[in-house]
């Protein structure tokens, strides 16, 4: 598929359920029905999916929370308190740009 190899973890956060998703792995180190633990290695970044053979991609990690299996994304500055993480790495790099100025 588009995402290529990946791994999807359930995980609780605030007592709700979310899905994890880690893709375009090169390889990975679980297997369905394995628990893993906080720090686990889950696999390694990779090009696989959609992002295989792209002469503009390294090997990478794309991240994704769910709220369920299928259901939408969120973003998981929202839940951390951080504000969306596209608002809070625009205002890093805005702050980091001026400082070169």
């Amino acid at each position: 598929g588009g995402y290529g190899r990946s791994v999807i973890i359930k995980v609780q956060f605030n007592g709700k359920a979310y899905f994890a998703l880690y893709a375009h792995l090169k390889s990975t180190l679980v297997n369905v029905g394995d628990t893993v633990y906080e720090g686990a290695t889950l696999g390694f970044s990779g090009q696989t999916g959609n992002a295989a053979g792209q002469p503009y991609q390294d090997a990478h990690l794309h991240f994704e929370l769910r709220t369920g299996l299928n259901g939408p994304a969120v973003d998981p500055g929202l839940l951390l308190g951080y504000g969306a993480l596209g608002d809070v790495l625009r205002a890093e790099l805005n702050e980091a740009f001026s400082a070169l100025r």
